[in-house]
């Protein structure tokens, strides 16, 4: 007759199932947070360029109120106008 061993070494197929299960779902709650934070990076790369953008305007309007050449090209743009 044949014997059953109890002592059976290795996994069954369920088993194997809910691991490849279990790892899937955590690899994809991984794959969206990654996709989240790099979202955030190049939201926060934008800001800083912008930021750098702006600054760059102002000090340009700065010195152009500085040295006078605001002012003259902001007579000879109003003369212009048919206001």
């Amino acid at each position: 007759m044949f014997r059953f061993h109890t002592n059976r070494k290795g996994f069954t197929l369920a088993e194997l199932l809910v691991t490849v299960a279990i790892t899937v779902i955590l690899a994809s709650f991984g794959f969206v947070s990654a996709a989240r934070y790099q979202k955030r990076l190049k939201l926060a790369e934008m800001d800083n360029a912008a930021r750098e953008i702006f600054i760059a305007a102002q000090n340009h309007l700065t010195a152009s109120e500085a040295d006078g050449s605001w002012n003259h090209a902001y007579q000879k743009n109003a003369a212009s106008s048919d206001f």
